[in-house]
């Protein structure tokens, strides 16, 4: 078997042993990038890249790929560059991205950086691809430590998850879904009074260095259990209270609907039913996600624990459920390799249902479009539309139709994205789905915007706002302060402009878990505006946009900061 290591010095070996067939650093960071690219390059562009000083840039590209189809056995065909690795390869970097947590956390060279030892400061693109890719996998690497951590908890094992999570925070202080996770460590390993103190300093840091308090999740997890006592009865008065809670969760009573879900997990727990257990798991750990704001380490928790009782007692809807949401809460947070993880997981359990596979394909299609792989979010959202219009299910349709919406407004396609997005926008009116309306109202008054027809985006955004705030959603009074900015200040007020998206962006700070895309987006406006009128703040909005969207992989993102830059 031949095994490629990128994480640490590159190296290679097969069956065991050493190869050392590849000389020079130019060709490990050659098949490092054909290996990350999402489709075959063409050989321009990696002689541009790599070669842009050789005397003969193509003959060195051709070298170089000689090298290592020779000293490492890979196929490396075509122009663009299609490079196909033998049967049973394995890469650190694949390891990382796509196995489960326990397995990926085993990667030998988890904690080195990309490519040790190779520079590229003689050549800034090259050098700004390479420090892009250290920073995602570095970022990836926190990402799978800290759903190791979580596993590790779901099953009892909290000095483990102890160890994960403060490598976690270690590596960023400032992450509150990091230091949630190790204060309940803490807490779970019987290390009370340390778990008190982690939340204090936590606290501190936060009002020393980000100057704003951290959610109430931070001091509950140091103090509170998820599930509340159990109930007096059998079987039967679990599930009541378990339907009961589901019921007053659509019904848009969420304090009574957590608390019969709490009362049916505790009931589960003392009579030990696993498929019963199961259910009441991931009934409490999807509402602890949706229906409770900064909750998302409690619905983690629980979702863990439920999936292998699912599997165990056949229960595959609630297999694809469970695995849905933790992909869910990934994608939120900009994890989208370990979010498509959990879809291509879900919909192994989802086969034959239309409306489950509906939600998925909309998750996995948000996924693409946040990265900027539009072709792949077209096919997947397609995909999205399809089944939630075969599955007839109101919900899904709005939904697929709004992200659909989304990336065809991103794409240019602004006939496409209005058609989508009026559909989305009657459907919410229709079923009174209040808590997503703002959403397709809010990219609809986008296109509103650009056409130039500037009183009816903002009668659109104003009543978005409006929506929003009585919701106490911070992404959707985000994404509706951020085309007001735009509006106003394209109107002429310039002042009022910046203020309101100054604003957009830090209303998605407001809690630890609020969908991270919509933060970039309003940065990127705001290095936008700032950028085409030459003001000095530009170049700190478009430094926070470039780090951020390298680290989570937002390539369009990445490339609106270089072209704000070069303004």
């Amino acid at each position: 078997m031949l095994e490629l290591c990128l994480l640490g010095p590159p190296r290679a070996s097969r069956d065991g042993r050493p190869l050392d067939g590849v000389r020079g650093t130019k060709a490990w960071a050659l098949l490092a990038y054909l290996l990350l690219a999402e489709r075959p390059v063409d050989r321009g562009r990696l002689t541009a890249l790599f070669f842009p000083d050789a005397a003969d840039p193509a003959a060195t590209l051709r070298w170089n790929l000689s090298q290592l189809r020779r000293g490492l056995g890979v196929t490396l065909e075509g122009d663009p560059v299609v490079l196909t690795l033998p049967v049973g390869t394995r890469v650190d970097l694949h390891v990382l991205a796509t196995t489960e947590a326990n397995e990926a956390i085993s990667v030998a060279g988890l904690d080195q950086e990309f490519l040790g030892g190779v520079s590229a400061r003689d050549h800034e693109p090259l050098a700004m691809w390479l420090d892009g890719e250290r920073r995602h996998l570095a970022a990836l690497t926190g990402d799978v430590m800290r759903e190791a951590a979580v596993a590790r908890l779901s099953v009892g094992d909290a000095i483990g998850a102890v160890g994960l999570a403060e490598r976690v925070v270690q590596m960023d202080p400032l992450d509150e879904n990091a230091a949630v996770i190790l204060v309940r460590s803490l807490r779970e390993a019987g290390r009370q009074s340390e778990a008190v103190a982690v939340a204090g300093a936590t606290a501190e840091r936060f009002r020393d260095e980000l100057g704003v308090e951290p959610s109430g999740q931070l001091w509950s997890a140091a103090h509170a259990s998820a599930s509340g006592p159990a109930t007096i009865g059998g079987r039967t008065a679990i599930e009541a209270q378990l339907e009961a809670g589901e019921a007053a969760l659509a019904a848009g009573v969420p304090d009574a609907g957590l608390d019969a879900l709490r009362e049916a997990l505790g009931g589960s727990r003392a009579i030990a039913e696993p498929d019963l257990l199961a259910r009441c798991l991931t009934g409490l750990g999807s509402a602890l996600i949706h229906a409770v704001r900064g909750s998302d380490q409690d619905g983690l928790a629980l979702l863990h624990q439920a999936i292998p009782l699912a599997m165990s007692a056949g229960l595959e809807h609630v297999a694809a459920l469970a695995n849905r949401e933790l992909g869910y809460v990934d994608l939120l947070r900009g994890r989208y390799e370990r979010a498509q993880r959990w879809f291509t997981e879900a919909a192994t359990h989802a086969a034959g249902d239309d409306e489950e596979l509906a939600w998925i394909a909309a998750f996995r299609g948000m996924g693409h479009t946040d990265v900027g792989d539009y072709p792949t979010a077209t096919t997947v959202l397609d995909e999205a539309v399809d089944r939630a219009t075969a599955s007839r299910s109101d919900q899904a349709v709005a939904y697929a139709r709004a992200m659909r919406g989304r990336l065809r407004m991103l794409a240019d396609d602004d006939t496409g994205a209005a058609e989508d997005l009026d559909r989305s926008v009657d459907i919410t009116r229709s079923i009174m789905w209040r808590s997503f309306a703002p959403w397709p109202q809010t990219i609809r008054a986008e296109i509103a915007y650009r056409r130039g027809d500037l009183d009816t985006a903002m009668s659109i955004l104003q009543t978005a706002l409006a929506t929003s705030r009585q919701l106490a959603d911070p992404c959707w009074e985000a994404m509706a302060l951020r085309g007001l900015g735009l509006a106003t200040a394209r109107g002429g007020d310039l002042t009022e402009g910046l203020e309101l998206l100054h604003d957009a962006p830090r209303q998605c700070r407001r809690l630890p878990d609020t969908y991270l895309w919509i933060e970039i987006y309003g940065l990127d406006a705001l290095a936008d505006v700032t950028s085409e009128r030459g003001m000095t703040e530009a170049d700190s909005h478009i430094e926070a946009l470039h780090d951020v969207s390298v680290s989570h992989g937002m390539r369009a993102m990445s490339a609106n900061a270089a072209r704000y830059r070069n303004r």
